[in-house]
């Protein structure tokens, strides 16, 4: 008999595009599925919709359980879906993604061929430019290669991963102190415990928006996007280096990546003594990794920007500099 796959789909007042989410696992060609959507405190018509949806899943051999909490962010929901899993395998879906409908069968073969605790594949973005994450087919995890992860020289979108449900334990659920970056988080104690299969196919398509770049462009939204980034990074390492296959240097080339973003961006709000504390605090923690260099340049340049009133601006955003 096949084993039982528990899809976790959280959503939040978006009745009409997770009805999108749910169709494509109904398309899967594995059976049998259960499928839990966790609506996180909508207040839009999600629960009548999901209600709806209901017979319509059944009908499909797809057993529904339709889970409403309070409002509590992306890894509340994901949490309330794995303490209800009941599947020997659990997979995560954004209720604003796409699978394809062969991809847990083709995931759970190479799970199996291979022996492997957890399977990741190609991820397509819908929107903008057409780009696939990882990029390279040697950018896609496996085995066991935590180090690949932590240095950013391996990547599996959250989108993309199945993995057995009886790694649970050890893993461990989504930080609820986090808002952004819970996933990453998450991962890295997931690859530090488990052995990957890839399936070198895009078998799932995450959604990209300008939404997606500017949510956190505004002062204090930012300064909370990027406390979490920090703390993100600390919670990796406070978690993980005591598990088997820690490296130390491929956390510090994660945390060069890190400083190196967080400075850039407070130069982007005109912040030219706090990016450059938090470039010395980087070369005193990490030592002169690649990132890092490069932002002394960066540093360089706003220092003369601020000297005519200008200050950088973020090239994914506008061109051109900002009157300071």
């Amino acid at each position: 008999m096949s084993a039982l796959v528990s899809v976790i789909v959280p959503t939040h007042n978006r009745a009409q595009v997770v009805v999108r989410a749910m169709n494509s696992v109904l398309e899967q060609t594995w059976r049998p599925i259960e499928l839990i959507v966790i609506n996180d405190g909508s207040t839009d018509d999600t629960a009548q919709v999901l209600e709806s949806a209901r017979t319509r899943v059944i009908a499909a051999g797809v057993e529904p359980l339709f889970i409403t909490k309070p409002n509590g962010g992306a890894a509340s929901a994901r949490n309330a879906g794995l303490r209800a899993a009941r599947g020997e395998y659990i997979a995560f879906l954004d209720d604003d993604d796409l699978w394809r409908p062969h991809k847990l069968e083709r995931q759970l073969a190479a799970m199996r061929e291979c022996g492997a605790d957890a399977c990741c594949c190609f991820v397509s973005r819908h929107g903008g430019r057409h780009k696939r994450s990882p990029a390279t087919d040697d950018a896609l995890l496996r085995g066991r290669d935590a180090a690949r992860f932590l240095s950013r020289g391996a990547y599996a979108h959250i989108t993309s991963i199945v993995f057995k449900a009886a790694l649970c334990p050890v893993v461990g659920e989504f930080d609820e102190s986090l808002r952004v970056y819970e996933d990453e988080e998450w991962k890295a104690r997931l690859v530090h415990e488990a052995s990957f299969a890839a399936v070198p196919e895009e078998l799932a398509t995450y959604t990209f928006s300008e939404q997606a770049l500017t949510r956190f462009t505004g002062t204090e939204a930012a300064q909370r996007r990027d406390h979490d980034f920090m703390r993100h990074l600390n919670l990796i390492r406070e978690r993980c280096h005591s598990r088997a296959g820690w490296s130390e240097q491929a956390w510090k080339e994660r945390a060069a990546h890190v400083y190196d973003e967080c400075a850039k961006h407070l130069l982007y709000r005109g912040d030219l003594k706090g990016a450059r504390a938090l470039y010395e605090q980087g070369i005193s923690l990490c030592g002169p990794i690649m990132a890092l260099p490069k932002l002394r340049s960066k540093l360089r340049k706003a220092w003369w920007l601020s000297w005519l009133g200008l200050r950088p601006r973020h090239p994914k955003l506008k061109t051109g500099q900002e009157r300071g």
